[in-house]
């Protein structure tokens, strides 16, 4: 059971690498992670909202993940830039 508004280790530090998208399934969600150029670490659905694309497949551009479908950038808190 996932209980809402907590934090949770889904793996460790060392496992997210700079200028690379670290896709994970965690409680039957696919999460993105990766490090912006600050080399913090984000987390964001691995789906975009936009048409339901594999953000696992995009690209970092700028510290934002870029959709592979029609390249919407989306920053670490999920929000289209």
């Amino acid at each position: 059971m996932m209980l809402k508004n907590k934090w949770y280790v889904i793996l460790s530090s060392e496992e997210v690498k700079k200028n690379r998208i670290k896709k994970v399934r965690r409680f039957g969600i696919d999460i993105v992670l990766w490090r912006d150029s600050k080399n913090e670490v984000h987390a964001i659905a691995a789906k975009c909202p936009h048409r339901g694309a594999d953000l696992g497949l995009g690209k970092i551009v700028n510290d934002c993940v870029q959709c592979p479908y029609h390249g919407f950038l989306y920053d670490g808190n999920g929000i289209a830039v």
